[in-house]
């Protein structure tokens, strides 16, 4: 009798094992970051209802949100201060990290590749926020690599795509004005103020073009190197491109100040001309010119930073209104015919079995910025593109990964095998970019 009892109690033991692993091996359409300790993190913004605010992103992405935007789920203002949380995915391991399905819906039929996406949330306090009724939001999204055939995706309950409305391509235009202020930062710089007499003169700038030569506003130059005041008193008629400071001697106060200027001329095309003298301040009581100096090459160094930085952001930008908060992607279904289907082994699978640890194999269509994941029973019929860069990445137990590139990817799939057997490259997974 005792032995009947333990045979059944094995039984019960192994179904209910089986049940459990059937259930946590079954594909979800959900937003769920495969790994915990490395997802796309949101960027936080606040602002008070009565206002409006421009949230502008190191992508190039602009939103716009004008006054009395949200409400509560039953309609009712906001008064309280709102936070925005805001991120953006570009690039496969974007969508990767984050865990935002790139299936059309629950039956995995078709995949999504995008052109950029974007997820908002509001909130007040806990309490997650809508858009009233009758209200926008605005959004420019950076678009990197601007083709036909996207239409805009919205993520449903978090689970299905659907077409949700039109967007339109358009430039950059916040980049390209911000870019020429910096790169053209002294269209017409200076009014002649010069107190040539005694080889003084002074810089006026319009300081909303040239905000670096705010640290020298009021400080008058003597010409200390022998130019014809005459000669600068002319040349300080142009309007110059660019003044750059240099010190020559700190000790003696002598600095070099060098004008530039690009002109066209006709059948030579665009040339340069500048002007270079040495001057003194005149204003140097105390630390004041020490200051002006430090602060004049701080403000130099900034605009330097902010022109590597805009150059980063998109050209184009993806434009569209929303009306419900949520994820947005710019999409197009992925084509099949330039993809093969393969089995595929792992050096991991020598220490570890995937079915009994729940390993999931995520494919990143590195230029199609796609994510296509599999469960270990599917791995005998993975998807694989034969001409673009597919990367793998399977999520190992103890938050790690393993890692294949896309070189190596590419050169098994040009070997012509249908079974693949792959080396990887394990590591943390809160190191994996």
């Amino acid at each position: 009798m005792k032995t009947i009892n333990n045979y059944t109690l094995y039984f019960v033991l192994f179904f209910l094992v089986l049940g459990c692993s059937s259930k946590k091996l079954s594909y979800t359409q959900k937003v769920e970051a495969p790994i915990a300790s490395n997802g796309v993190p949101f960027n936080l913004f606040l602002y008070k209802q009565d206002t409006s605010i421009t949230i502008t992103t190191s992508h190039g992405t602009a939103v716009n949100i004008e006054p009395n935007t949200f409400a509560h789920l039953d309609g009712t203002p906001v008064s309280n201060q709102i936070m925005i949380k805001i991120r953006e995915m570009h690039t496969a391991q974007d969508i990767f990290k984050s865990g935002i399905p790139m299936s059309v819906d629950a039956t995995r039929n078709g995949f999504l590749q995008s052109g950029g996406m974007i997820e908002i949330r509001a909130f007040d306090n806990k309490e997650e926020l809508f858009i009233a009724n009758g209200k926008s939001i605005g959004v420019e999204l950076a678009n990197f690599s601007p083709a036909t055939g996207f239409s805009l995706y919205q993520l449903q309950d978090n689970q299905n795509w659907q077409v949700s409305d039109t967007f339109i391509v358009k430039q950059n235009e916040r980049k390209t004005n911000a870019l020429n202020k910096i790169m053209d930062f002294l269209k017409k710089p200076f009014v002649k103020k010069p107190q040539l007499a005694s080889n003084e003169f002074e810089l006026v700038a319009d300081l909303k073009e040239s905000p670096h030569l705010k640290s020298f506003q009021n400080q008058k130059w003597k010409i200390v190197d022998g130019t014809d005041p005459e000669i600068v008193e002319k040349f300080m008629r142009l309007n110059w491109d660019d003044v750059v400071v240099n010190p020559v001697n700190k000790k003696t106060n002598k600095y070099q100040l060098t004008f530039t200027r690009s002109i066209t001329v006709k059948g030579a095309g665009v040339e340069n001309r500048s002007l270079s003298i040495i001057a003194s301040p005149v204003i140097t009581s105390d630390t004041s010119f020490t200051k002006q100096l430090l602060d004049y090459e701080n403000r130099v160094a900034s605009m330097k930073d902010e022109k590597i930085r805009l150059q980063a952001e998109a050209d184009m930008v993806s434009s569209f209104q929303i009306r419900k908060m949520g994820i947005w992607n710019i999409d197009k279904l992925m084509k099949n015919s330039d993809l093969t289907e393969v089995s595929v082994t792992f050096d991991f699978e020598k220490k570890l079995d995937p079915l009994v640890n729940n390993v999931k194999l995520f494919v990143l269509f590195e230029e199609d910025n796609s994510v296509v994941y599999y469960l270990p029973k599917d791995w005998k019929k993975v998807k694989l593109s034969k001409t673009k860069r597919n990367s793998l990445v399977a999520v190992l137990p103890d938050n790690k990964v393993a890692v294949v590139d896309a070189k190596e990817v590419n050169a098994m799939i040009n070997n012509g095998n249908a079974s693949l057997y792959f080396n990887t490259v394990e590591r943390p997974a809160n190191t994996y970019k």
